[in-house]
């Protein structure tokens, strides 16, 4: 299911890749577990596991646009062990949900080597609607999966991802930020060939350095999980050509940035020559702090430095609900990140949940180090520990107290002391969080940080 406004560049590399690739993906949530082969190629980095596999997302994502719309693109992707890095994205639409059971569909790249060069196409594979959704299959002789996502039951738009809308119709405040510094000849009202909408951003050519920026009237909490989203219009960027983005505590002083050049756009999708709008995605993860200390932002301001005219639309900041996020620190070592909602956290005493999913048979999940942040709300849970469980077993690791603490707490899990040898480790065994009981009161959010390996048995 390609989009006719795909863009492409032709270019082809055959043969290995580097080591660690960083992806950009977000999605690929299923019933709040994570498959963790799945993130291991699409959400973190790609191991050496996968580039044997022959069939690898290197560079690529997926971002909402909303209602059931969705952009993708991808930059450098292994099919059938070929390494290719010709640019490809462009607009799919999901079907709405069914309307008794959930599904799955899988977004996807698919490459036809029938001509020279070969010539890429964005495809989403539709699951089959049942009580216990399966993800589809894929054929990998020319497809490679970018990520899927988990369509509730007559679910009519995408209800995973809470959007800050930034800039969209120049309206400020309270549907967009005010806007709080422009270009000298900057145009916030441009109406001539928007993205979306009615007008769009145009900042002339800057043979120096100078800034945009909204100003939001209140804070956000800096989330690491959130993306950065805009349309951007450019050509002619040189090799001086910079765009650094930060986000601003207007109080503090404190920022986090980003600096891009033409091979930074380039790596998350952008292509140099085309006068057409393409979207932009960038993870929070990748900006870095200059304080240990804030957590909040309220201003976000681009600085451009020898660049040709920049035409920018549709901006706004996205968190996917939910979202766990992996990725690979050394060897086989995996580190994972999930956030519970304070109604998640409620309930775990009668609800656990799954956070890893079944590695296989002959594997086994393995704990390697563990903790948990209380991110203090402004009510207490009137519940305590906060555990982790084999599936089927008893708590193998536990924080106990922990819920009820009344400011932000950091802890590590430690064993449990009903912990039994044989159920530290088994075999195809799902990894779940759970509570000893259910609480009536609180409504802070939890973080977890999971480091653990897939063992063979």
């Amino acid at each position: 299911m390609a989009d006719e406004n795909i863009t492409q560049q032709t270019e082809l590399q055959q043969g290995g890749g580097d080591d660690l690739f960083y992806v950009g993906s977000e999605l690929g949530v299923q019933s709040g577990a994570t498959d963790y082969k799945q993130k291991r190629s699409n959400l973190g980095f790609v191991s050496e596991e996968d580039l044997v596999a022959g069939n690898a997302i290197l560079a690529g994502g997926v971002m909402s646009l909303g209602s059931m719309d969705y952009w993708v693109w991808a930059t450098k992707y292994i099919i059938n062990n070929v390494v290719y890095t010709i640019p490809i994205s462009g607009q799919v639409t999901l079907s709405d949900g069914d309307g008794s059971n959930d599904r799955i569909d899988v977004f996807y790249i698919e490459i036809s080597t029938l001509t020279f060069p070969a010539t890429p196409s964005i495809g989403v594979s539709e699951g089959t609607p049942a009580a216990t959704p399966v993800k589809p299959t894929l054929d990998l002789t020319d497809q490679v999966e970018v990520t899927f996502r988990l369509v509730p039951q007559s679910e009519t738009s995408d209800g995973t991802t809470t959007v800050e809308l930034i800039y969209a119709e120049n309206t400020g405040a309270a549907a967009e930020w005010n806007n709080s510094d422009l270009p000298t000849g900057g145009n916030l009202a441009d109406a001539t060939d928007p993205y979306a909408g009615t007008v769009s951003c145009t900042i002339p050519a800057i043979t120096g350095t100078d800034a945009l920026a909204w100003t939001d009237t209140g804070t956000h909490t800096f989330d690491l999980t959130a993306r950065l989203q805009f349309a951007m219009r450019a050509t002619g960027f040189g090799s001086d050509s910079k765009i650094q983005i930060k986000l601003i505590n207007s109080s503090s002083a404190a920022y986090w940035v980003k600096t891009l050049s033409l091979s930074d756009f380039l790596s998350v999708g952008f292509v140099s020559d085309t006068t057409t709008w393409q979207l932009i995605q960038l993870r929070f993860s990748d900006f870095q702090a200059s304080s240990k200390s804030e957590t909040d932002y309220d201003r976000i301001e681009f600085s451009f430095t020898a660049t040709p005219q920049v035409e920018l639309d549709r901006m706004d900041i996205q968190t996917t609900i939910n979202q766990p996020f992996i990725e690979e620190a050394s060897g086989n070592t995996l580190r994972f990140h999930r956030r519970l909602t304070a109604a998640e956290v409620k309930t775990l005493g009668t609800t656990p949940i799954t956070i890893l999913n079944k590695p296989g048979n002959g594997k086994a999940i393995s704990l390697i180090r563990s903790f948990a942040k209380l991110n203090w709300g402004s009510v207490a849970f009137d519940n305590n520990p906060i555990n982790l469980t084999i599936d089927g077993n008893v708590s193998i690791w536990t924080i106990t107290p922990f819920l009820s603490a009344t400011a932000k707490t950091t802890k590590i899990f430690r064993a449990a002391t009903n912990a039994t040898t044989n159920a530290e480790i088994e075999e195809n065994k799902a990894l779940l969080v759970e509570g000893t009981d259910s609480a009536a009161t609180g409504n802070s959010t939890v973080d977890l940080y999971i480091t653990f390996e897939i063992v063979t048995l």
